[in-house]
Formats: C-alpha cells, structure tokens, sequence
C-alpha cells in the first residue's frame, strides 16, 4: 500500500482520522479472524481487559501493529518513531477493528 495520498493526510489533520485503509488482502485477514474464533472457542469472547492491549497477550495480534502496510500509512502521518503503547480490539460480525491509540514502533 505504502504512504497515504496527500489528500488522506490531509483529512487526518483536519479531522483526526482517515478510514477506511485497505492494509491487507482477504485471505490474510481472514487467518486473522480464524485465530480469534480459535481463542474464542477456546476460552469464550475477549471480554474486558482481554479486549485493551491485546497485542500484548496474542501473537498474531503483535503482527497486526506491526504489519508493514499499517506502519506506511501512520508514518506518512506522524513520522518514522512510531510507539504502540495501547490498543483495543474488537470484532463485529463482519469487520474486525483494533485501534492502537500511538502506533507501534517500526523495526529498525
């Protein structure tokens, strides 16, 4: 996908989001959304605390923040020190959203 048109960028400033963003195709979303439903058959729906920093207890979740599409499009925003230090999942019937409120740092 790589950086946000400047149109994009613009929105952002002025209204402090820009959605939707196309980050990946289907299929990889998908074996996102496979992995929540395993845990969820599992263990039940994430429910409170489970849903706030999610990265940190799921792996598949930490490749989420730090997929390279999502970290293009933030640092065409805010620049390349990029610091995820909270996100909150949650998944709808049909989309699944996880907002990270400062995104994660790039590897170096």
């Amino acid at each position: 996908m790589g950086r946000l048109p400047e149109a994009a960028v613009a929105h952002y400033r002025e209204h402090g989001y820009y959605a939707p963003i196309r980050v990946m195709p289907a299929a990889e979303a998908e074996t996102l959304r496979l992995c929540l439903e395993a845990h969820e058959k599992e263990h039940g729906v994430l429910k409170g605390a489970m849903r706030h920093k999610s990265h940190l207890l799921f792996t598949w979740l930490d490749g989420l923040i730090r997929h390279p599409a999502i970290l293009d499009a933030v640092e065409g925003v805010i620049g390349p020190d990029i610091l995820c230090w909270s996100s909150l999942y949650r998944a709808t019937s049909s989309i699944v959203r996880m907002k990270c409120s400062s995104p994660a740092r790039r590897p170096k």
